[in-house]
């Protein structure tokens, strides 16, 4: 309601006075930002109008940073969901090891929309990174240390909601279906920001003949080698069909 000012008080076990208090201005989300709980036991939220002259509805939002509250998504995994309500957060785990890289990408369906994407470590808990914001969200992030991973997923300012999708792509063999040396397969890109990945394993200068096609979108296949790098883009045209020939430049997992 744009004419409450949200003031936010949260309490510890026998605790008399808050450990956090957070107030908002009129039209401002109200934020009590990543913290570690001091001691185990039962937490008290109070939320208020500041000077208790304001009546109306609002939302919260409240997430434990802990894989039991969060969706799993693995190595290789792809989500489609509403944020239906302000203020909402959604939150996604994987998994990857050191110096492997990861592909984050994210669409919504409402212009209006700003997503916020932010990292945790379970191994770390002071650690925190925020993926790059735009209006169609894809970064490639290098893996610090060994871990899980918790993204979660929100409205910045808080008062949008709508559809949105979200892949998370680990650059590893093992985190995508083999294609063996003849093989054909279809697929679906079912919800916005989908991603596929398949593994190729071939030798050095080895030719390899790949086509894809849909009536629906324009198809955009890149070519990743063992150790995450970029070697080369291929996208449809016109046709549908994207088809193109490539050569092999080092044995090995493609």
């Amino acid at each position: 309601n744009f004419s409450i000012s949200i003031h936010l008080e949260l309490y510890g076990p026998n605790n008399s006075v808050p450990i956090k208090t957070v107030t908002a201005g009129t039209f401002e989300l109200a934020r009590i930002d990543t913290f570690t709980l001091p001691v185990t036991g039962p937490y008290y939220l109070l939320i208020m109008d500041e000077d208790g002259t304001s009546i109306g509805e609002y939302a919260l939002s409240v997430q434990i940073l802990r894989t039991s509250c969060t969706q799993w998504l693995g190595c290789s995994g792809n989500a489609g969901a509403t944020i239906d309500k302000s203020a909402e957060m959604d939150a996604y785990t994987f998994s990857a090891q050191a110096g492997q890289k990861v592909i984050v990408r994210s669409n919504e369906a409402d212009f209006f929309f700003e997503p916020e994407i932010k990292m945790y470590r379970l191994g770390d808990p002071a650690f925190e990174y925020t993926f790059n914001v735009n209006a169609s969200l894809r970064e490639t992030y290098s893996i610090p240390a060994t871990d899980t991973f918790i993204l979660v997923y929100r409205d910045k300012v808080g008062d949008e909601t709508g559809a949105y999708g979200l892949s998370v792509q680990v650059l590893d063999p093992g985190c995508a279906a083999p294609l063996i040396c003849l093989q054909d397969t279809t697929g679906l890109l079912g919800h916005l920001s989908k991603t596929d990945a398949y593994r190729i394993s071939g030798l050095a200068g080895q030719n390899v003949l790949l086509r894809a096609y849909s009536s629906t979108f324009t198809e955009v296949v890149e070519i990743y080698n063992e150790a995450g790098q970029l070697i080369t883009t291929f996208e449809a045209g016109t046709s549908g069909l994207a088809e193109f020939k490539w050569t092999i430049p080092a044995s090995g997992d493609y």
